[in-house]
């Protein structure tokens, strides 16, 4: 069939549903219905780069379908910013040939497939309990257009800590007004080894904490500057020389720590469910101008607690 292009060009794509793609957090997977061929015997496929053997496939076009999947960062995968959108778009195009034995009736064919990726997450920590957090983060969910366009979205969790060395992840914890709180952020999934893809780094921009019950927040971080006040400040892992087991740390994790504290006004018999919320921006690697790439400057004035209470509609 013929569709029209966003340049208002016509070009030659697969009838709708033949060809789709699912955008995870770390990898393209696209799918090809054997049904927009005419050959009958057996297909040869490969994605952009295919020095490896991971990047290529051969099969039977007995089979209704066939799929292959490379990481964001793997198999001559090409991103770019959007500037309209700031989305990070990740291309991959495919090449597949066709055979009925010793001969072929249909062309070899490169299909162009894309996922698109908001560069704006949020990672949520709360609970019921005053300061007893369970995890609550948001998880990825693939869009299947049945087309050559997807949309995926890079995900984050946030750990807390029961050590200022962020060797021993908590499931519950209980602060005290003054106690101080570790936590860190990490790309959903990862462990040892970052599932962000190479070619992408995020910067935490904004956390605040969050009492709904009595319709309030205070910022502990805003635009990647810590708030002086509750003694927020990040960890140089850079400066760490220890040789202390961290299950979940890798080149992509960070730490912060604060004082916690308690909103004035509170009832102190009532226990409330408090959630931290960190807002994280995400950028392409090689774009020296981003958002990631800048130094921030922070005042070190101690504001008032009146000047960064927010009240929630």
């Amino acid at each position: 069939m013929h569709t029209l292009n966003n340049n208002g060009e016509w070009v030659c794509a697969p009838q709708y549903g033949m060809a789709s793609v699912e955008c995870g957090s770390s990898y393209m997977k696209i799918t090809i219905n054997t049904a927009l061929f005419n050959d009958d015997d057996s297909f040869s496929a490969s994605l952009s780069d295919d020095s490896s053997i991971d990047c290529r496939m051969v099969g039977s076009l007995d089979d209704d379908s066939f799929t292959l999947e490379t990481p964001l960062d793997g198999c001559g995968t090409s991103s770019l910013v959007q500037s309209s959108t700031q989305d990070i778009i990740f291309s991959q195009i495919l090449h597949v040939e066709t055979h009925s034995t010793i001969i072929s009736v249909d062309k070899p064919i490169d299909l162009e497939f894309s996922c698109y990726y908001p560069t704006i997450v949020s990672a949520i920590f709360g609970g019921d309990d005053d300061f007893n957090f369970d995890v609550v983060n948001p998880q990825f969910n693939a869009t299947y257009t049945g087309e050559q366009t997807g949309v995926g979205e890079f995900s984050f969790d946030i750990n807390f800590f029961t050590d200022r060395f962020y060797t021993d992840v908590a499931d519950n914890l209980d602060f005290e007004s003054g106690d101080f709180v570790y936590f860190g952020i990490n790309p959903t999934g990862s462990g040892n080894s970052s599932t962000l893809p190479d070619t992408v780094e995020y910067s935490v921009d904004n956390c605040r904490i969050v009492n709904a019950a009595l319709g309030i927040e205070f910022p502990i971080l805003e635009d990647g500057c810590g708030q002086a006040l509750v003694g927020f400040a990040m960890e140089d892992t850079t400066a760490w020389t220890d040789d202390l087991e961290r299950p979940i740390h890798n080149d992509d994790s960070v730490y912060f720590e604060y004082r916690s504290f308690r909103f004035v006004g509170a009832d102190e018999t009532t226990e409330y469910s408090e959630q931290l919320k960190c807002d994280i921006m995400v950028c392409d690697k090689s774009d020296t101008n981003s958002v990631c790439a800048q130094t921030r400057v922070c005042s070190r004035r101690r504001r008032s607690s009146l000047e960064d209470l927010i009240i929630l509609d």
